[in-house]
């Protein structure tokens, strides 16, 4: 796609949808984070929001028979039909299953678990807490990717986790109001155990009120779509190459 300023910027696709509240607010970051004074100088993109793509937590845990992989695969597959030149997913637990559709098409598609680790390293961290859902945790997909960068993860006590999921599910997917003295205790005994930052593993956290949290936390889908912004080749927000340390200075 040529623009008005003459800077080619690539097509961006989006399997959304899962859930579709992290999906709406995954545009308005992608948004927000494009350095743009027209219009014609954000990104192209085309989101495929479907709701009906079964649970992948349940199915992880063994809970569901129900394979979100064919529906993943299908709409991967229809992105690139229209042309998607880059796709994202905005949604962790979908990465435990990233292999899978990525040999099922030849568009790229943008890991954010990967991103997540890469943007870790270039900050410096040592030692990052994980906040994500049970399947998230039972893949391990995080902690591999941390190891990558000799970054050590520290999951949540099991009563934690219990307010982690209860968070994810019977709050934010639900549009109940957030516990937020409950979700601090969690990140608290995290700090206590020795993290340097929260990660935000789970895009449905990435809709809690940080400024009613002392953490320093890492969103993974604010660091996505940072990434979606600069691989699609818009110009990023200062704040939002601030993110991304791509300069290597390490500045948070």
């Amino acid at each position: 796609m040529q623009n008005v300023d003459g800077n080619r910027r690539k097509r961006l696709g989006v399997i959304g949808g899962l859930g579709p509240m992290a999906s709406a607010h995954f545009y308005s970051i992608i948004t927000q984070m494009t350095a743009a004074e027209s219009d014609q100088e954000h990104l192209e993109i085309e989101i495929l929001s479907l709701p009906g793509i079964p649970d992948r937590t349940a199915f992880i845990s063994g809970r569901s028979n129900n394979d979100p992989v064919p529906a993943l695969i299908t709409a991967a597959l229809e992105l690139q039909s229209h042309g998607a030149e880059i796709i994202a997913i905005p949604c962790v637990t979908a990465h435990c299953f990233f292999d899978q559709i990525q040999d099922m098409v030849h568009t790229r598609i943008l890991n954010m678990v990967d991103e997540t680790a890469a943007c870790l390293a270039r900050h410096n961290v040592a030692r990052a807490g994980l906040l994500a859902t049970e399947g998230t945790l039972t893949c391990s997909i995080f902690e591999k990717a941390l190891d990558n960068y000799k970054i050590e993860s520290m999951k949540p006590e099991m009563n934690d986790q219990r307010i982690v999921m209860s968070t994810i599910y019977e709050k934010i997917k639900a549009a109940r109001e957030i516990d937020y003295i409950s979700f601090e205790s969690v990140t608290d005994n995290l700090k206590t155990q020795g993290a340097d930052a929260i990660i935000l593993g789970c895009t449905e956290l990435s809709l809690i009120d940080k400024r009613k949290l002392t953490a320093s936390f890492y969103d993974a889908l604010e660091i996505l779509a940072a990434v979606c912004v600069s691989e699609c080749g818009a110009k990023l927000t200062a704040s939002a190459e601030t993110l991304l340390a791509l300069d290597g200075s390490g500045s948070c």
